[in-house]
């Protein structure tokens, strides 16, 4: 899990073998519990223990695979082609008054310009303003509680 805590931290840097330590890890993990279960008498342990490791490593692989998995280019392509058309529409519609209206401007720049800052921040929350670090100190927590 210290591993693990390690690889979120510094997910910037991270290479694929760090990964691949983690896998390693996770396969000698297994591979002593099962071992350990097959030596008690008794299937208590195995119908315990095995389902709650595979749902953990089940949960760091859905991890992963959520790091790795990005909308296609074309979604930010269309949201820029939103922005330009909705932008477009705009400036025709002022084009007709006599004077225009700098607070209106503004507020349709600011809007437009929020909403995709927000959603790219939103599909890469390592970055910008919005961060997952809350998720680490969670993994933190549990790691502390177990030593």
């Amino acid at each position: 899990m210290d591993k693990r805590i390690d690889i979120y931290r510094r997910l910037n840097e991270t290479s694929p073998a760090d990964f691949s330590e983690c896998l390693a890890l996770q396969s000698r993990i297994w591979a002593l519990a099962v071992r350990s279960c097959q030596a008690q008498p008794s299937p208590a342990p195995t119908t315990l223990l095995l389902p709650a490791l595979n749902e953990m490593f089940d949960i760091s692989t859905s991890r992963t695979a959520v790091l790795k998995v990005h909308p296609p280019l074309i979604v930010f392509f269309m949201l820029g082609a939103l922005s330009l058309a909705a932008s477009l529409l705009a400036g025709f519609n002022m084009a007709s008054a006599t004077r225009p209206s700098w607070l209106h401007i503004m507020i349709f720049a600011t809007v437009t310009v929020g909403t995709i800052y927000m959603i790219c921040d939103i599909e890469l929350p390592r970055y910008g303003l919005i961060r997952v670090n809350v998720i680490d100190s969670l993994l933190v927590d549990v790691r502390a509680g177990m030593k």
